[in-house]
Protein backbone atom coordinates (compact mmCIF):
# COMPACT_ATOMS: atom_id res chain seq x y z
CA UNK A 1 0.00 0.00 0.00
CA UNK A 2 1.13 3.31 -0.77
CA UNK A 3 0.50 5.77 1.53
CA UNK A 4 1.72 9.21 -0.24
CA UNK A 5 2.06 10.54 -4.25
CA UNK A 6 6.33 10.76 -3.03
CA UNK A 7 6.29 7.27 -2.86
CA UNK A 8 5.72 6.39 -6.18
CA UNK A 9 8.01 5.35 -8.71
CA UNK A 10 8.54 7.51 -12.13
CA UNK A 11 6.93 5.71 -14.89
CA UNK A 12 4.14 4.15 -12.77
CA UNK A 13 5.00 0.17 -12.94
CA UNK A 14 1.05 -0.83 -13.43
CA UNK A 15 -1.54 1.15 -14.74
CA UNK A 16 -4.77 0.14 -15.32
CA UNK A 17 -6.27 0.35 -19.24
CA UNK A 18 -8.52 3.43 -20.26
CA UNK A 19 -12.03 2.42 -21.17
CA UNK A 20 -13.05 3.05 -24.38
CA UNK A 21 -14.12 6.50 -24.79
CA UNK A 22 -13.07 7.07 -21.45
CA UNK A 23 -12.55 10.67 -20.02
CA UNK A 24 -9.17 11.34 -18.96
CA UNK A 25 -10.41 12.79 -15.30
CA UNK A 26 -12.05 9.55 -14.61
CA UNK A 27 -9.09 6.83 -16.35
CA UNK A 28 -6.36 9.71 -13.91
CA UNK A 29 -8.66 8.82 -10.87
CA UNK A 30 -8.89 4.78 -10.95
CA UNK A 31 -4.96 5.10 -11.60
CA UNK A 32 -4.90 7.01 -8.02
CA UNK A 33 -7.19 4.92 -6.59
CA UNK A 34 -4.95 1.50 -7.04
CA UNK A 35 -2.41 3.74 -5.75
CA UNK A 36 -4.05 4.46 -2.83
CA UNK A 37 -3.77 8.38 -3.13
CA UNK A 38 -5.93 11.26 -3.70
CA UNK A 39 -5.90 12.23 -7.57
CA UNK A 40 -4.55 15.29 -6.90
CA UNK A 41 -1.70 13.65 -5.08
CA UNK A 42 -1.17 11.83 -8.34
CA UNK A 43 -0.78 15.06 -10.84
CA UNK A 44 1.65 16.68 -8.08
CA UNK A 45 3.68 13.88 -8.56
CA UNK A 46 3.50 14.16 -12.09
CA UNK A 47 5.03 17.64 -11.93
CA UNK A 48 1.15 19.10 -12.77
CA UNK A 49 -0.02 21.98 -11.36
CA UNK A 50 -3.94 22.52 -11.50
CA UNK A 51 -6.82 22.33 -9.71
CA UNK A 52 -8.26 19.00 -10.47
CA UNK A 53 -8.08 16.04 -12.73
CA UNK A 54 -11.73 17.28 -14.10
CA UNK A 55 -9.92 20.57 -15.59
CA UNK A 56 -7.63 18.69 -17.56
CA UNK A 57 -10.35 17.22 -19.65
CA UNK A 58 -11.01 20.77 -21.17
CA UNK A 59 -7.48 22.49 -20.52
CA UNK A 60 -4.73 19.90 -21.00
CA UNK A 61 -1.95 20.81 -22.93
CA UNK A 62 0.45 19.33 -25.39
CA UNK A 63 3.33 19.69 -22.84
CA UNK A 64 0.99 18.44 -19.95
CA UNK A 65 -0.19 15.53 -22.05
CA UNK A 66 4.01 14.46 -22.95
CA UNK A 67 4.43 15.34 -18.79
CA UNK A 68 1.53 12.09 -18.16
CA UNK A 69 2.67 10.28 -21.36
CA UNK A 70 5.93 9.23 -19.52
CA UNK A 71 3.91 7.97 -16.47
CA UNK A 72 1.30 6.39 -18.02
CA UNK A 73 2.77 4.59 -21.00
CA UNK A 74 0.44 6.43 -23.52
CA UNK A 75 1.20 8.45 -26.87
CA UNK A 76 0.34 11.86 -26.12
CA UNK A 77 -2.00 11.78 -29.02
CA UNK A 78 -3.58 9.23 -27.32
CA UNK A 79 -3.62 11.14 -24.02
CA UNK A 80 -4.83 13.91 -25.27
CA UNK A 81 -8.16 12.30 -27.40
CA UNK A 82 -9.48 11.36 -23.85
CA UNK A 83 -10.29 15.33 -23.31
CA UNK A 84 -12.40 17.92 -24.71
CA UNK A 85 -10.34 20.16 -25.67
CA UNK A 86 -10.02 19.43 -29.67
CA UNK A 87 -13.64 20.26 -29.94
CA UNK A 88 -15.02 23.71 -31.34
CA UNK A 89 -14.94 26.06 -28.70
CA UNK A 90 -19.16 26.40 -28.93
CA UNK A 91 -19.24 22.59 -28.08
CA UNK A 92 -16.85 23.11 -25.43
CA UNK A 93 -19.57 25.42 -23.66
CA UNK A 94 -22.24 22.10 -23.64
CA UNK A 95 -19.90 19.86 -21.52
CA UNK A 96 -19.94 18.99 -18.00
CA UNK A 97 -16.85 19.41 -16.01
CA UNK A 98 -17.86 16.70 -13.60
CA UNK A 99 -20.59 14.60 -12.35
CA UNK A 100 -22.37 13.23 -15.85
CA UNK A 101 -26.36 13.88 -15.95
CA UNK A 102 -26.26 10.98 -18.29
CA UNK A 103 -25.36 7.92 -18.49
CA UNK A 104 -25.67 4.42 -20.73
CA UNK A 105 -26.69 1.74 -18.41
CA UNK A 106 -25.23 -1.27 -20.33
CA UNK A 107 -22.07 0.20 -20.67
CA UNK A 108 -21.91 0.63 -16.74
CA UNK A 109 -22.99 -2.57 -15.90
CA UNK A 110 -20.27 -3.78 -18.07
CA UNK A 111 -17.62 -1.81 -16.65
CA UNK A 112 -18.56 -3.03 -13.09
CA UNK A 113 -18.11 -6.49 -14.29
CA UNK A 114 -14.80 -5.49 -15.48
CA UNK A 115 -13.71 -3.99 -12.46
CA UNK A 116 -13.75 -0.05 -13.38
CA UNK A 117 -17.37 0.57 -12.06
CA UNK A 118 -16.43 4.36 -11.78
CA UNK A 119 -15.09 4.94 -15.24
CA UNK A 120 -17.03 7.68 -17.15
CA UNK A 121 -17.30 8.17 -20.84
CA UNK A 122 -16.95 11.53 -22.76
CA UNK A 123 -19.99 10.84 -24.63
CA UNK A 124 -22.09 10.91 -21.15
CA UNK A 125 -20.41 14.23 -20.46
CA UNK A 126 -21.50 16.19 -23.81
CA UNK A 127 -24.49 17.61 -24.19
CA UNK A 128 -25.50 17.32 -27.66
CA UNK A 129 -25.24 13.36 -26.77
CA UNK A 130 -28.51 11.38 -26.74
CA UNK A 131 -26.71 8.15 -27.69
CA UNK A 132 -23.63 6.28 -25.93
CA UNK A 133 -20.60 6.63 -28.58
CA UNK A 134 -19.46 2.79 -27.55
CA UNK A 135 -22.37 0.86 -27.61
CA UNK A 136 -25.17 3.15 -29.80
CA UNK A 137 -27.60 2.51 -27.07
CA UNK A 138 -29.96 5.25 -25.69
CA UNK A 139 -28.59 7.35 -22.82
CA UNK A 140 -30.69 8.12 -19.42
CA UNK A 141 -30.44 10.12 -17.12
CA UNK A 142 -28.41 9.86 -14.38
CA UNK A 143 -31.21 9.71 -11.58
CA UNK A 144 -33.72 8.71 -13.78
CA UNK A 145 -34.06 5.45 -15.33
CA UNK A 146 -36.04 4.96 -18.67
CA UNK A 147 -34.64 1.91 -19.56
CA UNK A 148 -32.94 3.39 -22.56
CA UNK A 149 -35.69 5.30 -23.60
CA UNK A 150 -36.65 8.93 -24.83
CA UNK A 151 -39.04 10.96 -22.72
CA UNK A 152 -40.20 12.34 -26.09
CA UNK A 153 -40.28 8.79 -28.32
CA UNK A 154 -41.74 10.60 -31.51
CA UNK A 155 -38.88 12.84 -31.34
CA UNK A 156 -36.09 10.03 -31.36
CA UNK A 157 -35.12 10.37 -34.98
CA UNK A 158 -34.56 13.71 -35.06
CA UNK A 159 -32.46 14.37 -32.04
CA UNK A 160 -30.40 11.11 -33.46
CA UNK A 161 -30.18 13.44 -36.74
CA UNK A 162 -28.86 16.40 -34.55
CA UNK A 163 -26.36 14.51 -31.96
CA UNK A 164 -25.16 13.63 -36.03
CA UNK A 165 -25.06 16.94 -37.20
CA UNK A 166 -23.10 18.60 -33.98
CA UNK A 167 -20.40 15.25 -33.90
CA UNK A 168 -19.91 15.91 -37.59
CA UNK A 169 -19.21 19.46 -36.56
CA UNK A 170 -17.24 18.68 -33.49
CA UNK A 171 -15.12 16.33 -35.48
CA UNK A 172 -14.78 19.07 -38.19
CA UNK A 173 -15.92 15.95 -40.77
CA UNK A 174 -18.08 18.64 -42.42
CA UNK A 175 -18.26 22.01 -42.84
CA UNK A 176 -21.39 24.51 -41.82
CA UNK A 177 -22.03 28.10 -42.68
CA UNK A 178 -23.65 28.28 -38.93
CA UNK A 179 -22.33 26.34 -36.23
CA UNK A 180 -24.87 23.76 -35.03
CA UNK A 181 -23.91 23.85 -31.42
CA UNK A 182 -24.03 27.37 -30.99
CA UNK A 183 -27.54 27.02 -32.56
CA UNK A 184 -28.55 24.24 -30.24
CA UNK A 185 -27.28 26.59 -27.49
CA UNK A 186 -29.73 29.37 -28.68
CA UNK A 187 -32.56 26.82 -28.52
CA UNK A 188 -31.57 25.75 -25.25
CA UNK A 189 -31.64 29.80 -23.90
CA UNK A 190 -34.80 31.05 -22.43
CA UNK A 191 -34.92 34.30 -24.47
CA UNK A 192 -37.39 37.20 -22.89
CA UNK A 193 -40.64 38.37 -25.49
CA UNK A 194 -39.77 41.35 -27.53
CA UNK A 195 -42.41 44.35 -26.73
CA UNK A 196 -43.80 43.75 -30.25
CA UNK A 197 -44.19 40.36 -29.70
CA UNK A 198 -46.02 41.33 -26.07
CA UNK A 199 -48.04 43.77 -28.00
CA UNK A 200 -49.19 41.13 -31.01
CA UNK A 201 -50.18 38.45 -27.74
CA UNK A 202 -54.02 37.94 -27.44
CA UNK A 203 -54.88 39.89 -23.66
CA UNK A 204 -54.98 36.74 -21.83
CA UNK A 205 -50.72 35.88 -22.65
CA UNK A 206 -49.58 39.83 -22.03
CA UNK A 207 -48.05 39.09 -18.39
CA UNK A 208 -46.76 35.83 -19.05
CA UNK A 209 -43.04 36.81 -19.12
CA UNK A 210 -43.45 38.64 -15.95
Amino acid sequence: MIEAASDLRRGLPIVVNPIADEVLSSWLTRIAQDYFVPPRSLLTHMGLSVPSVERLDVSLTFGQAIAISGFVHRPPDAILAMTHVRLPRDCQKLVRLKHPQQTCRSCALQHKRDGAATAVLKSWMQGWRVTCRTCGGLLDEVWISRGGVLPFPELRDAARAGEGLIEAYAKRDQRFAISPATMMRLLLLRRRSTSEEIRNRPGEDRHADR
